[in-house]
């Protein structure tokens, strides 16, 4: 596979040869910090934190899916690598830590301050990661989301869960958010006027549209008012 592939062609063609190593001390507690090893340098190349599944396992240790770049180009380049259970804690925040440690220690290639592939400083969030993500890879990366395929099914799914939601649909009149929703008396259930929107009724009533919008989905009050969509109101009333 050629070096020079950019951050999304870059796959493992073949499954890599690993030896896992756990020394006696690792008991297996909830939260483990490993690292990834390579012999041609007997250095590691790779620091990362995982959590136990009900099994026992170490599966994000032992997977080589889902890994960066560089990681990527080094196990194509050496083929095989050692995995090793540093240490673990049932104290998430001690192994979050201890990676962060470990990250500053031994330098990211990324900056050249090292010969680890992270891409960030450890521990949770992104902190360190912009610097790698350049604006060719940024587009790269939208275009694929663009152009993924998703299943009929899903999308049918997804359509029911946003109809459901009175989010977003077809324009105008017909649109799930412009379902027109009625303003109700507490104490007598007529309906004392009707909006084509909430946020129509939200500037007639001079309050904030997730007010309303609250209301109608908590089945509570707003500004004095019950609020109820047009579609599902079944008692009668009258509008003035």
């Amino acid at each position: 596979m050629a070096k020079k592939a950019n951050f999304i062609d870059i796959e493992l063609n073949f499954e890599p040869n690993k030896k896992f190593i756990k020394p006696r001390f690792i008991i297996g507690k909830k939260y483990y910090l490993y690292a990834h090893t390579r012999a041609d340098k007997s250095e590691p190349f790779y620091f990362g934190i995982g959590t136990m599944d009900r099994n026992k396992n170490y599966y994000r240790a032992l997977c080589h899916k889902k890994r960066n770049i560089i990681w990527k180009r080094i196990v194509n380049k050496i083929n095989n690598y050692t995995i090793l259970i540093i240490d673990e804690s049932d104290n998430k925040q001690e192994i979050l830590d201890k990676e962060i440690n470990y990250i500053k220690l031994m330098g990211k290639k990324k900056d050249k301050s090292g010969c680890l592939a992270n891409l960030t400083d450890g521990g949770e969030g992104l902190k360190g990661h912009s610097i790698f993500w350049t604006k060719e890879m940024r587009k790269r990366q939208s275009e694929i989301l663009k152009n993924r395929k998703i299943k009929e099914s899903t999308r049918d799914k997804l359509r029911k869960n946003i109809y459901n939601s009175n989010l977003i649909g077809r324009k105008g009149k017909n649109s799930y958010v412009a379902k027109s929703i009625y303003k109700i008396d507490i104490l007598t259930g007529n309906i004392i006027c009707e909006y084509d929107t909430i946020k129509q009724a939200s500037e007639h009533m001079k309050v904030k549209p997730q007010s309303i919008s609250s209301a109608l989905k908590k089945k509570t009050k707003s500004c004095g008012f019950k609020w109820e969509y047009k579609n599902g109101y079944k008692k009668e009333g009258i509008i003035n």
